[in-house]
C-alpha cells in the first residue's frame, strides 16, 4: 500500500494493479484512484486460465517491469514475463516463518524466473533459500502520518487498565515480538476493561511457566505419571499444541537446579522430539516419550 503511495505521489509512472480477488482492505487505496483489474478464479483454486488472462493485460498495458505480491502470483506471471521479455520483481516473501516450510521446492521456479527478489528481512530470505545473486533486502519504512492523532501514553495506560502480572505475562508470551505483543493486546482490551495475567495466558494459547515448572518437578522426581497427568490437563486448558509444549518446557528446563549436563541431555531429547511433531509423528505419543527420556535423565546419579 505505501509503496503504491508513493509512487503515485512522488513519480510519474502509469500505475495499474491486478488483483485475484474481488476485495481490497484499504480505504487509502481507492483515494489513489490507480485503475485496477480483477482476474477472478472461476473452477477451482489454481485456475490455469489465470495464466492467459494476465499475458492479454500485460500485452495491452505493455509495463515496463511486474512486480508480483504472492507465490501464486507469481507462477502466474511467468508466462508473460518469458513470452513479453518483461522483467519481475518478486515481493512473494514477507515473513520469516518459524514453522518448517513444506513448499519450498515449489517457490523455486518462481524464483528461476525472477530478475529480483526481494524480502524486508535476510531471515525471510535465507527462511525461504532465495539464490543470493538474485536476493535484496529493502527494509520496511513507516509513514508518520499514521501516528499523528494517537494519544498520550499516560492516557492509554489508564484506558488499557493493565495490572503489574499481566505486563510480565505479556513479556513472556511475546517472547520479544512487538508485533504479537500488540496482537494480543488488542484481543485482551476487546475481552476485558482490565487486562490480567489470567487474560494474557487464555488469549495467548500461552500455559502459565509455573505450570511447566510442576510438570519438571515431576519428572526430576522420577514420577512419571503425575508429570504426565499435569501436561495433559495443562494442554487440555490452555489449547496447546506438542510444539507449543515442547517450545515452553525447552525454556523451563534452563531455571532447573539440576546438573548442567543433565540439562543438555534433555535439551537434546526436546529437539529430537520436536523434529519427530514437524515430521508428523502422533504429538501424544511423542510428548509421553519425551517425558519418559526426561524422567530416565534424572534418574541417573
Amino acid at each position: 500500500m505505501e509503496l503504491l503511495a508513493y509512487l503515485k505521489k512522488n513519480t510519474n509512472c502509469n500505475l495499474l494493479l491486478v488483483l485475484t480477488k474481488d476485495i481490497v482492505n484499504y480505504s487509502k487505496f481507492f483515494e489513489l484512484q490507480i485503475p485496477y483489474i480483477v482476474i477472478q478464479r472461476k473452477y477451482w483454486k489454481k485456475d490455469p486460465s489465470l495464466f492467459f488472462k494476465f499475458y492479454k493485460i500485460a500485452k495491452a498495458f505493455k509495463p515496463d517491469i511486474i512486480h508480483t505480491w504472492s507465490p501464486m502470483v507469481s507462477f502466474y506471471s511467468i508466462p508473460t514475463k518469458v513470452l513479453l521479455r518483461i522483467p519481475m520483481l518478486n515481493y512473494q516473501i514477507q515473513t520469516a516463518r518459524e514453522k518448517k516450510i513444506q513448499k519450498i521446492d515449489n517457490y523455486k521456479i518462481n524464483y528461476f524466473f525472477s530478475d529480483l527478489i526481494v524480502a524486508n528481512s535476510i531471515a525471510g530470505l535465507n527462511a525461504f533459500k532465495t539464490p543470493p545473486k538474485k536476493s535484496k533486502v529493502v527494509y520496511n519504512g513507516f509513514v508518520f502520518d499514521r501516528i499523528q492523532n494517537i494519544a498520550e501514553p499516560k492516557i492509554i495506560k489508564e484506558k488499557l487498565n493493565i495490572d503489574t502480572n499481566a505486563k510480565d505475562a505479556l513479556v513472556e508470551v511475546s517472547d520479544g515480538d512487538v508485533r504479537k505483543l500488540e496482537n494480543i493486546l488488542q484481543a485482551c482490551a476487546v475481552l476485558s476493561n482490565k487486562i490480567s495475567e489470567d487474560i494474557v495466558f487464555e488469549v495467548a494459547g500461552y500455559a502459565r511457566p509455573k505450570e511447566m515448572s510442576e510438570i519438571l518437578e515431576y519428572v526430576i522426581k522420577n514420577d512419571f505419571v503425575k508429570a504426565k497427568n499435569k501436561l495433559l490437563d495443562t494442554m487440555l486448558n490452555y489449547g496447546l499444541s506438542g510444539l507449543d509444549v515442547i517450545k515452553q518446557l525447552h525454556k523451563e528446563i534452563w531455571k532447573l537446579k539440576i546438573n548442567d549436563l543433565k540439562k543438555l541431555e534433555m535439551m537434546k531429547d526436546c529437539a529430537e522430539i520436536e523434529f519427530r511433531m514437524v515430521e508428523g509423528s502422533d504429538e501424544f505419543l511423542q510428548l509421553e516419550s519425551l517425558l519418559a527420556r526426561l524422567v530416565l535423565i534424572n534418574s541417573k546419579n
